[in-house]
Order: structure tokens, then C-alpha cells, then sequence
């Protein structure tokens, strides 16, 4: 697990640190640097180059299970200086419901389940080879579905004229509906389902959780997040407070742009008259009042600082 960060010159992030938990959340205004927290942690997973306006002396620091490593920039790729302490591989998910819905060629019969990027393109390929290697476990994820949404009946894939897959659901009383007529909720609850049935990464990285999700629905994932936590990292960024509400003080880093010198990092916990705030107000409830990037500085340095 990664247990802290340090970042230099990557995007507009000038110097930024922090410490992260095994389901960590990052929130804040719009242009935080919340997204390229997210890249940063895909270069410290051996990912490929992310293009982020980097700096000629870009660096990402990191601490795994006590060790440090780095990664840093020499003008033309990333280097890893320690390598052996880095966790490898990292699984980056940002759906799009156009990705989701879009009609893709099946998966070969050896192919390894997996998205065609971190929009989600192929999702439908992926239930169709899950219907084939394990129809059980398809059919049960299927009425799963079913069961969030009470109108539909069945879930399934079809083929179309070109030989593509589409995701099918069936309404009750016998409509089909395809592809992009399919809710936004529906096909990223599907995607989210099936996430644990992908190629293990040590961690998975999600950028704006809550996207197309009923709040009810949050709730329900970000339950099952923590549960797979267990066996890896996941860090996801947020702006919702229904998210807040369901982690901890120190589970959560707030994003702000109150430095001249690029934003500055602090876990929620951490910010001024916590506990006593923590008596009146819910995490949510304090992103509402004061994380809007106009008076972070009450919620961080306490009411009335200029920080």
C-alpha cells in the first residue's frame, strides 16, 4: 500500500503531500489537482507517460510499507529509482457513459476480461464473455442489476448486423432497450460490478465516484469499495457529499488552491476545531458549507484566517 505522496511539478501541482489510507477519497474545488493526484499514483504503478504540462524537474516521491521511492522526470520519460518498493500495476477507471454504452467486437475465448480504456469502452464485450465462461455468474449479476432498476427484467447482450456486441435489457412487459438508450445509472452499475472480476491490480484508481449514480446507489458502492480494500488499494476522487459522509476524518484529503505556490493537501481530519465541528456537521455537511474554493480557508486555518 502506498502510505504517502509527494509531488513536484506535475501538472499544477507544485509541491503537494499527503498520507493515504487503504480507501482514500480526494476532494475539492473544480481545478484542484485532484485528477493529477490520481495520474501521479499511475506513474508510481509503472503506468506509461501521462501528459500533464510536466515540469523539467517532475518528481513523484512515495513510501511503501515503510520504504521510500521515487519517480521523476528526466526531460523526455519517467524513471524509477526504486522500483522494487512500488506496488505494480494500477487499474484507472473515469466511465463515460458514451464508452459504456458504445457496441465493441466480443472478446477472443482466451482473452483476459478488461476495459478498452478508463472511460469503459467494451463493457459489453465483457458481459458477453462472462455469459459464456460463467453463465451463472452472469445471470446472478444480471437480475442483480435488475433488482436496482425494478423496471427492467432482464439484462443481456445482442449482436448486431456487423458483428458487434450491445448491451440488451429487457423491459417488463417485453420492450428491449439497447446500448445508448440504456439509463447512465444502469451502465455504471454494471461496470462497477464487474470491476473485481478484471485482472488484479494492486490499485485502483477512480475519478469522479459518483458520476452517474443515484446517491442511494453511492452508498451501496462505496460499501463494497471498502470491501475490496481489503486486498487492495483504492483511492477515488469526489465531490459529492454523500461519499463524504461514508469515510473517515483521516480517509479523506481536501484539495485547495489557497497557496500561491499551487494547492496545498489536508486530511479532514486534520482541519481547524475538527472534533468540535465533527458535533454539528457531517463530512458532507462540511463540504457543503465551506468547500466551495472561495472559504476553504475556515474549514483548513479556522473562521476569519486568510490562511
Amino acid at each position: 500500500m502506498i502510505e504517502a505522496v509527494r509531488i513536484v511539478g506535475l501538472g499544477p501541482l507544485v509541491d503537494l503531500k499527503f498520507a493515504l489510507t487503504p480507501l482514500h477519497a480526494l476532494t475539492g474545488p473544480d481545478d484542484s489537482g485532484k485528477t493529477t493526484v490520481l495520474d501521479a499514483l499511475r506513474l508510481v504503478a509503472g503506468a506509461p507517460n501521462v501528459d500533464r504540462g510536466l515540469a523539467d524537474r517532475a518528481a513523484v516521491s512515495y513510501i511503501v510499507d515503510g520504504k521510500r521511492g521515487e519517480v521523476r522526470f528526466d526531460g523526455t520519460r519517467f524513471v524509477d529509482d526504486h522500483a522494487a518498493s512500488a506496488p505494480v500495476g494500477a487499474l484507472f477507471l473515469a466511465f463515460e457513459p458514451r464508452a459504456l454504452a458504445k457496441p465493441c467486437p466480443p472478446l477472443a475465448d482466451d482473452a483476459a476480461l478488461g476495459f478498452d480504456g478508463p472511460e469503459g469502452s467494451g463493457l459489453a464485450a465483457i458481459f458477453h464473455a462472462l455469459g459464456i465462461r460463467d453463465p451463472k455468474m452472469a445471470a446472478e449479476i444480471g437480475e442483480g442489476i435488475c433488482s436496482l432498476f425494478p423496471h427492467f427484467e432482464a439484462l443481456g447482450v445482442a449482436f448486431r448486423p456487423d458483428g458487434d456486441v450491445e448491451l440488451q435489457a429487457t423491459l417488463i412487459g417485453g420492450t428491449t432497450v439497447r446500448g445508448a438508450q440504456l439509463g447512465h445509472g444502469l451502465l455504471f452499475s454494471l461496470a462497477y460490478t464487474l470491476v473485481p472480476l478484471l485482472p488484479y491490480a494492486p490499485l485502483l484508481l477512480i475519478d469522479d465516484i459518483e458520476r452517474g449514480l443515484h446517491p442511494a446507489r453511492v452508498r451501496m458502492l462505496l460499501a463494497w469499495l471498502r470491501d475490496l480494500s481489503a486486498d487492495r488499494q483504492v483511492i477515488l476522487t469526489t465531490r459529492s457529499p454523500v461519499v463524504l459522509d461514508e469515510l473517515e476524518g483521516l480517509e479523506v484529503t481536501l484539495l485547495s488552491r489557497l497557496s500561491e505556490n499551487g494547492p496545498i493537501a489536508v486530511r479532514l481530519c486534520d482541519t481547524a476545531n475538527y472534533e468540535a465541528r465533527r458535533l454539528v456537521y457531517s463530512h458532507g455537511q462540511m463540504w457543503l458549507e465551506y468547500c466551495d474554493g472561495l472559504v476553504d480557508a475556515d474549514l483548513i486555518y479556522g473562521p476569519g484566517s486568510a490562511g
